[in-house]
């Protein structure tokens, strides 16, 4: 992967999930009970920098992830090879374009895929951090704040995020 297109936080590392567990376990031990009207899962939050057009994430879990994604949304290599117009030999040798490769490309899929991918990643993690924290609080309200503008690099898909939260 090339560190440029790796996030500093991977959604899919089990030492971010960890970190997020550690982080709201701490949070309702001390607040819990107080009876928050909500817990900010994050604030500001984005794939990106607020709304700033980059692609990411091409880390090792990343990548495994997004590959295991794709053979849930196409019947073979052979079928995803053709609707990117792509010739990868294997699965793991399956990696997204850039909004710039794919500019080049004669198929924007490998772009678009990706980018759905992280949109999904992104309200993943939200939902997992929602049923982390009602473990730990079952009366907790899950919430984030300062919304960003959805693009399509920063994973603001808020109709997606607001069936997962409780509180926006």
């Amino acid at each position: 992967a090339l560190p440029i297109f790796t996030r500093e936080i991977t959604l899919q590392s089990p030492a971010f999930e960890q970190s997020v567990k550690g982080e709201l376990e701490r949070a309702t031990r001390e607040r819990a009970a107080l009876k928050p009207f909500a817990y900010y899962l994050a604030d500001e939050s984005s794939l990106t920098c607020y709304t700033d057009a980059f692609d990411v994430d091409w880390a090792p879990e990343s990548l495994a992830a997004f590959r295991q994604y794709l053979q849930t949304q196409y019947t073979s290599l052979d079928q995803l090879n053709a609707a990117w117009s792509t010739q990868f030999p294997t699965w793991d040798a399956v990696v997204p374009m850039t909004t710039e490769e794919a500019q080049k490309h004669t198929s924007f899929a490998p772009w678009a895929e990706h980018r759905i991918y992280m949109d999904r990643e992104f309200v993943r993690a939200f939902a997992k951090a929602r049923d982390w924290l009602k473990q730990m609080d079952p009366g907790a309200r899950p919430s984030i704040s300062g919304t960003q503008v959805p693009t399509a690099h920063n994973g603001c898909d808020w109709y997606a995020i607001d069936q997962e939260l409780e509180y926006i």
